[in-house]
């Protein structure tokens, strides 16, 4: 995936010696790899991506894995819950009929 001028693959230990150099020149100590990951599922899923692509691409075994860490940045979640309510409370009085 990682490859260097030549075309030819660097070595896992060299990219992360050049990875750990990189975030330290630009004040990011300590980010690894996985804070690249969490970083791209957060992204994609605040946009609205589909929870089910994003946890595919992820390689979890199954999409309620990824909604338990990323489903808290999953927008409006909060007044989609409320708005779901208010139709199941309200909405069976209003088509009552007298």
């Amino acid at each position: 995936m990682f490859t260097d001028k030549h075309g030819k693959p660097i070595n896992r230990n060299n990219l992360g010696h050049r990875y750990s150099n990189l975030t330290a020149k630009y004040g990011f100590n300590g980010m690894t790899f996985h804070h690249l990951r969490h970083t791209h599922a957060t992204i994609l899923l605040s946009a609205g991506a589909n929870i089910n692509e994003v946890s595919e691409r992820l390689g979890h075994k199954d999409a309620s894995i990824t909604l338990k860490i990323y489903g808290h940045v999953l927008p409006g979640r909060d007044q989609s819950l409320a708005d779901k309510f208010d139709t199941l409370v309200f909405e069976p009085e209003q088509k009552v009929q007298i």
